[in-house]
């Protein structure tokens, strides 16, 4: 039952920090940030930096990796879309 639970932790953890890379890929290729909700991705980030210090306080192997791929990608997205609406104004 552990490795169960412990595999289906897996398949979420991917399937969410996989969610990030569409938004991230367009930002690289448009370089421009209209309609990205800077604040939703900040609450994205804080939740998953409590989920990946539950993850340590639980010891969940899972936990502890996704979400630190997840931190990582939300933090990339709101630095690209901060970048990118700077551009954005300062060609208007």
């Amino acid at each position: 039952m552990t490795l169960f639970v412990e595999l289906l932790g897996c398949l979420a953890g991917v399937l969410t920090s996989v969610a990030y890379f569409p938004q991230i890929v367009k930002l690289l290729k448009t370089k421009q940030a209209a309609g990205i909700s800077i604040p939703m991705y900040f609450c994205s980030l804080t939740g998953c930096a409590l989920w990946f210090f539950y993850g340590v306080i639980i010891n969940s192997i899972a936990l502890i990796i996704f979400n630190i791929i997840n931190i990582s990608s939300a933090f990339v997205v709101i630095i690209l879309s901060v970048k990118y609406q700077k551009v954005s104004s300062n060609n208007l």
